[in-house]
């Protein structure tokens, strides 16, 4: 029985990774490439070779092979690989070739990063050798202008009659040399996206590639002039500071706002839309990153104007953002700045998606914390808080986020100027807004809120608004009291938390009518009797004084027969949960052992810390 060869580990088998090598030992990649575009395609192309009617035949696999033999050949093998293919593309001039070429390279480029015998300096010294020598191929072959003049023709003589099959055009060997462009600025983007160059030697490598990107950004080719851009940007971004892109910030400059103001805004498709985008994104990269180059105000004010209308342009709001960040991040003062701010405070609100709002409440909070907006930051944190109102989840929600940003953010000097605007807005949205998710966000915000105060008496403002909503007849007020006591009782002392419940069961008790409140006395009194047994808790006397007015206004009888039901119902519920936890202990006694040597430790830590006190208090008295 016959097996078929290969691992169990899944990784290539020995016998093809050998018939690959011997195939790029040989003139493999020129028959694979006149497979694809040479006298073999244009056969199967015209029908002589569709003989055998296997669909595996009609199909053609040669950019695949190619690949694949990319990715095992030697360094000294590359010229074998590459001399076909650019004999190719600079002989053709058929559009079903070039596309078929297009192809052929991507699937190179592919091949050549999975190489594990090429590295990183490899690639690199064989992108800079192909694309120097392709420009230099075109400067050689450039048609040079000639200054004959025409001759004159006699007015009264009969001229030729034009010729059925025309004029024949001119055809120039230079005419494809852009996908070779395109190829080496392609493995070259591919290999600064991965982030291969991490020493200082790789990276004095990049520095030589300036000028022969700066070459190709004059191509008549529009996908020529992205791939250089989108090179560019990933040179700013490498850690290696390469001294000649420097000097070609300004080249760059006038090179993206040219493009900007030459195409037409309306462009959604194609390669001139990827070169719109590259342009903002190389300006973004170079107002973010080189801090020594600034734009004048002109400048500024078109891409201001550019960032209005591209908002709003489902298609660009990306890149949008990305630049007006990078503007702010200058502190650029301008007039046009807050007027597009108000317009990005409201699409943090009203904005359709989660993308548009997300981008602008950060934009949005950059500008609150780094202009100087002076009196205008207190309207602005209004106009906030009114949007707690808006008419649709999202957008509170969006404005519930921006406001915790703000919170967590704000200087403390400043919190505590807008302290009780916040919290009255927060607390107004805990108690009336109609879906569970928003209060549970005002919650979430008045903690933070709380937690940055670090005032005790901005505290001390919320527990007197407390303990006054508590005290209020209207039970709006007070079921807002209880919520905010919920939120905050984290915060609460053992003797605020306990005068803020007893009060509230005092006011609760006096406020609504004895007929109603009698059947719930039980479950209200439980606490203030458990305070008033509590003779050393903090909470005694209050409790004390409320179990007086409870007495009064109630009388003894009804007190007590409520007290003695309380005290049944605490009794009970501590038989039951007794006799669940010894039935648990039967179900799970490895659980229960565990928990009893937990208390022990914790009765023994207990034992220590109470002796320490006594010692500590005997050396005292000595």
């Amino acid at each position: 029985m016959c097996r078929r060869a290969g691992r169990q580990d899944g990784s290539r088998p020995r016998w093809r990774y050998q018939l690959l090598l011997i195939l790029t030992q040989t003139h493999s990649p020129q028959i694979c490439v006149d497979g694809l575009v040479g006298r073999t395609a244009a056969d199967r192309d015209r029908g002589n070779d569709n003989k055998n009617t296997l669909p595996e035949a009609k199909k053609c696999y040669t950019s695949q092979c190619l690949e694949r033999i990319a990715g095992v050949l030697a360094v000294s093998q590359l010229p074998l690989l590459m001399d076909p293919v650019k004999k190719m593309v600079l002989e053709t001039t058929k559009s079903k070739t070039i596309s078929k070429l297009e192809d052929l390279l991507k699937c190179l480029v592919s091949g050549l990063l999975k190489n594990p015998l090429i590295t990183p300096t490899v690639s690199m010294v064989f992108c800079y050798q192909l694309l120097n020598e392709s420009i230099a191929f075109e400067k050689s072959n450039k048609a040079t202008p000639t200054n004959k003049t025409p001759t004159k023709t006699d007015i009264y003589q009969i001229p030729e009659a034009p010729k059925r099959d025309g004029i024949k055009p001119k055809l120039m060997r230079t005419s494809n040399i852009h996908l070779l462009h395109q190829f080496s600025l392609q493995l070259l983007s591919t290999l600064l996206k991965r982030g291969v160059v991490t020493s200082k030697e790789q990276g004095e490598l990049l520095d030589p590639f300036v000028d022969s990107l700066a070459v190709c950004l004059n191509s008549a080719d529009v996908k020529t002039q992205v791939l250089a851009v989108r090179c560019f940007s990933q040179l700013f971004e490498q850690s290696v500071l390469l001294p000649k892109l420097c000097s070609n910030v300004s080249q760059l400059t006038k090179f993206s706002f040219h493009v900007l103001r030459n195409n037409t805004r309306s462009t959604n498709s194609g390669h001139m839309l990827e070169l719109i985008f590259s342009s903002f994104k190389i300006l973004t990269v170079i107002l973010r990153e080189y801090k020594d180059f600034s734009l004048s105000e002109l400048e500024v004010k078109t891409l201001l104007t550019y960032i209005a209308d591209d908002i709003h342009n489902r298609n660009r709001q990306a890149t949008a953002f990305s630049l007006l960040k990078s503007i702010l991040s200058r502190d650029i003062v301008l007039p046009e700045i807050p007027e597009l701010l108000e317009r990005i405070f409201e699409l943090s609100v009203v904005g359709q998606s989660d993308f548009v709002r997300t981008q602008s409440r950060h934009v949005f909070l950059h500008y609150l914390l780094h202009y100087p907006l002076g009196k205008k930051l207190r309207t602005y944190l209004i106009s906030l808080t009114n949007q707690l109102e808006y008419t649709h989840k999202d957008g509170r929600m969006s404005a519930l986020e921006l406001l915790g940003m703000v919170i967590t953010k704000l200087p403390p000097d400043l919190l505590k100027e807008y302290f009780l605007v916040v919290f009255l807005a927060l607390s107004t949205m805990l108690v009336s807004d109609v879906d569970a998710e928003c209060r549970k966000g005002a919650a979430i915000t008045i903690e933070q809120l709380v937690n940055r105060a670090g005032n005790d008496n901005l505290k001390d403002k919320v527990w007197n608004l407390t303990s006054a909503w508590l005290a209020d007849k209207k039970l709006k007020h007070k079921y807002l009291a209880v919520l905010l006591i919920e939120s905050l009782s984290k915060h609460l002392t053992r003797k605020r938390a306990a005068g803020i419940v007893l009060k509230w069961v005092g006011a609760l008790v006096k406020t609504v009518d004895k007929e109603l409140i009698v059947p719930h006395l039980p479950v209200l009194v439980s606490p203030v009797h458990r305070e008033v047994k509590n003779t050393e808790g903090p909470a005694c006397e209050i409790a004390t004084e409320v179990m007086s007015f409870l007495r009064d206004h109630l009388g003894n009888e009804i007190l007590s027969s409520a007290l003695v039901t309380a005290t049944k119902t605490q009794l009970e519920r501590k038989k039951k949960r007794k006799r669940e936890t010894a039935l648990a202990a039967i179900a799970d006694p490895e659980s229960r052992a565990k928990k009893k040597v937990k208390v022990n430790l914790a009765k023994r830590e207990k034992r220590k810390e109470k002796y320490k006190m006594l010692k500590a208090k005997q050396f005292k008295s000595h």
